[in-house]
């Protein structure tokens, strides 16, 4: 009887011992990956793509860049509309031009890419939306060792909107007394040349 007793207590104890270590192996096996993981997400390449403009500028720029410690390799990047540069219909479509048709073999860590866009007070006017639409998205897709990525990115810019205004006409005449100052100095030049060449 005492046997018995024993017996079943052994087995019931084994079985303890063996449920904790598999529960334990499960649960490094966890942290393992937990680590990888971790390790990876470090590592890995991240292209980020914004919209950003300088205060003394009002050209929105768009910028493509990995912020991550290794390169993002065959980069395939995709627009969704057709935005041309500066709202100018005879102008560049950013949606035709290479980078955005062609794979890019290697974005390296911390490069970039720069677009212009246009400036604040084209890009904000609903009447240019069909040139340069104020919302559009971008699709990014790449590879880093084994794995590949594909994100979409929503570039919206009309919160800019009440912050960015056309320039005032005082700039404008500004632009117009510089120039017509610039085709003065150049016709005296063109005087004193002429009456140089007569000597």
């Amino acid at each position: 009887m005492t046997l018995n007793i024993l017996t079943t207590i052994l087995v019931i104890v084994t079985a303890i011992y063996a449920y904790e270590t598999l529960r334990i192996m499960k649960a490094n096996e966890l942290i393992v990956a937990s680590m990888r993981d971790q390790s990876e997400a470090a590592m890995r390449p991240y292209i980020v793509i914004n919209a950003f403009h300088e205060p003394s500028n009002p050209v929105f720029y768009l910028r493509i860049a990995n912020s991550g410690k290794t390169g993002a390799s065959n980069v395939r990047l995709t627009l969704d509309k057709d935005f041309y540069q500066y709202g100018r219909s005879d102008g560049v479509n950013l949606k035709t031009t290479t980078a955005f048709q062609q794979p890019i073999a290697q974005i390296a860590p911390s490069s970039e890419l720069i677009f212009g866009l246009a400036q604040g007070f084209v890009v904000l006017n609903p009447d240019n939306a069909a040139l340069c639409p104020p919302v559009f998205q971008i699709t990014a897709s790449y590879e880093y060792g084994s794995r590949h990525v594909s994100e979409i990115t929503t570039i919206d810019l009309r919160p800019y909107r009440d912050g960015m205004s056309p320039p005032s006409s005082l700039i404008a005449e500004l632009k117009k007394l510089n120039e017509g100052i610039s085709k003065l100095i150049g016709a005296v030049e063109g005087v004193g040349n002429s009456s140089d060449s007569n000597d």
